[in-house]
């Protein structure tokens, strides 16, 4: 069973359909979805066939009302979930003319307002060889306390550079963490400006007990296990990119879904890559892709790899 506790919000997305004007009003095409990175994950997952727990708060405003009917629509459960009088979560993303997030805006509250009393009943059916996703919208202590406390293999998705800082302190008692190069610089202080600086950064993380990294390129990704380093690259050019956001997501799902499987590094990771690639080309943050789609994509994807050590 993978259990997931994080948000679930709505997203929208402006696209401008011409250079971006500061203080001006700008021509734009809207997309309104539902997003979250807990959800993006928990859905993903759902999609990919295997039965998922998903623990989060909802509003009882209208948006919450609609978050819950899209979850359940999904496959999702949410048997350990309550209601808050807080507002929904609400994701904007300001993108520019090449697709590319300009600006980004967010209201976590409620989230936020999740704590360790809310977990109790989860934490009394957990069983080690359960899966357990957080991320970094959740308070601090609580994500401690869940790190501390709670059975099962852990995984943890950092979000954005100005949320990783949550995670110090929790590198040597998450099993698996996800994050990209900037959300890495900021953990490790140091710019990755190179290949040598992102090993430099795996490095240091693994003397801080991190035992799995899962580190995101624009080009690939690398993946500190077991005390080794591996990169992997793909060659693929999206001409048509549509949306960045919820790559991540969608990868850290398709990698969870092989982990527990016991998948070799270079099938797990390379799945990884290709689910991340079909993301990027829908306009939601979910997009509509299961097992077979990855599979039949990635057998067209020229994706390498290397073992650095």
């Amino acid at each position: 069973m993978i259990y997931v506790i994080g948000g679930a919000n709505i997203d929208i997305f402006a696209k401008s359909r011409r250079e971006l004007i500061l203080r001006d009003s700008n021509p734009a095409d809207f997309t309104v979805s539902f997003g979250g990175v807990g959800h993006n994950i928990a859905v993903n997952l759902a999609k990919l066939g295997n039965r998922v727990e998903f623990i989060s708060i909802f509003s009882r405003d209208h948006f919450g009302e609609m978050l819950i009917s899209d979850c359940r629509k999904q496959g999702l459960q949410l048997n350990y979930c309550r209601r808050s009088d807080l507002p929904s979560s609400m994701y904007l993303a300001i993108m520019d003319e090449d697709n590319d997030m300009y600006l980004g805006l967010s209201d976590m509250q409620i989230i936020e307002s999740l704590r360790k009393e809310d977990l109790n009943k989860l934490e009394a059916v957990l069983n080690d060889d359960d899966y357990l996703v957080i991320d970094t919208n959740l308070d601090q202590d609580t994500m401690l306390y869940i790190a501390d406390n709670f059975k099962g293999i852990k995984a943890a998705d950092a979000i954005s550079a100005n949320k990783v800082f949550k995670l110090n302190g929790l590198i040597d008692k998450i099993d698996i963490i996800k994050l990209n190069r900037l959300e890495a610089e900021t953990l490790v202080g140091f710019p990755l400006s190179s290949k040598a600086d992102v090993i430099s950064s795996l490095r240091k993380l693994a003397q801080k007990g991190a035992r799995e990294i899962l580190l995101t390129d624009k080009k690939g990704a690398y993946l500190l296990k077991d005390d080794q380093i591996f990169r992997f690259e793909h060659n693929s050019t999206e001409k048509n990119l549509r949306n960045a956001t919820g790559a991540g997501d969608a990868m850290l799902a398709a990698y969870l879904n092989m982990h527990q499987k016991g998948t070799e590094v270079d099938k797990m990771l390379s799945y990884a890559l290709t689910a991340a690639i079909l993301t990027v080309r829908s306009r939601n943050t979910v997009a509509d892709i299961d097992h077979q789609t990855i599979e039949d994509e990635l057998s067209k994807l020229n994706i390498s790899y290397c073992q650095i050590n």
